[in-house]
């Protein structure tokens, strides 16, 4: 089991949604390699509010990667904002 993986099975025992950040691509490799069938992993393009429904909506109890090959946006455009201050 690789260090992230590791990282990432921690991470999911205290909180269920996961805000992955990687705006030069470094990690995506490891993002691809995760595998875990209690997590669904999201690469979010543009969709962050039909997403946010699904997630707060529609599958209240699952756990989320969400996987953004951006740089994390200022407050007043991030429509996880409430969800990352909020774990």
């Amino acid at each position: 089991m690789s260090s992230v993986t590791h990282s990432l099975n921690d991470i999911f025992n205290k909180h269920r949604l996961v805000f992955w950040y990687d705006p030069d691509g470094e990690m995506r490799e490891e993002y691809t390699e995760y595998e875990s069938e209690a997590v669904i992993k999201v690469e979010v393009h543009n969709d962050q509010f039909g997403l946010k429904h699904r997630m707060m909506r529609g599958e209240p109890e699952q756990n989320f990667l969400l996987y953004m090959p951006y740089a994390r946006p200022v407050h007043a455009k991030n429509w996880f904002l409430d969800l990352e201050l909020g774990q």
